[in-house]
Order: structure tokens, then C-alpha cells, then sequence
């Protein structure tokens, strides 16, 4: 499987397994765990924001989502 992220220092510091103690710390920190308990193998690769903009979509729409019933949401509809 292939992660794809625009940030090359959060790239790297998965890669690395290093979380700092920073504003998305402990995110980070909740994301290694997880990912440590996969048995999947993840490669984590640093594109250009361009090539990351569906996931900006739906990283911004999920914070909209935030405070309506998701079951209600037609994700796949809204995405294509």
C-alpha cells in the first residue's frame, strides 16, 4: 500500500518513526501506533500539494462534516 502526503517533514518523520513534541506530536504519535499495529506494509512517499488536492477535498469536507450525521452523506457521490 502507498501513503501519499504534501508534507516531506511529516513524510519523513513517519518513515522514521520520530514523533516530536510539536503542535502535531501527538498526532503523529496516534498515527505510529497505529500503523504499528498493522500488518500491512505502508510505504510513505512526499508529492507535490497539487497532486495531493483529492485529499485536500476530503479533508476539508470531513471538517464541515464535523457537525453533521455522516451516515446521512453521500461521500462517493460528492467525490466523483
Amino acid at each position: 500500500m502507498i501513503a501519499e502526503g504534501d508534507s516531506k517533514v511529516v513524510v519523513n518523520q513517519v518513515r522514521q518513526g520520530i514523533s516530536e513534541d510539536s503542535i502535531g506530536g501527538p498526532v503523529l504519535r496516534e498515527c505510529l501506533q497505529i500503523l504499528s499495529s498493522l500488518s500491512v506494509c505502508i510505504e510513505f512517499r512526499a508529492v507535490p500539494r497539487s497532486a495531493n488536492s483529492a485529499a485536500h477535498r476530503v479533508a476539508r469536507k470531513a471538517l464541515l462534516l464535523s457537525l453533521v450525521e455522516l451516515e446521512s452523506f453521500d461521500f462517493l457521490g460528492w467525490l466523483l
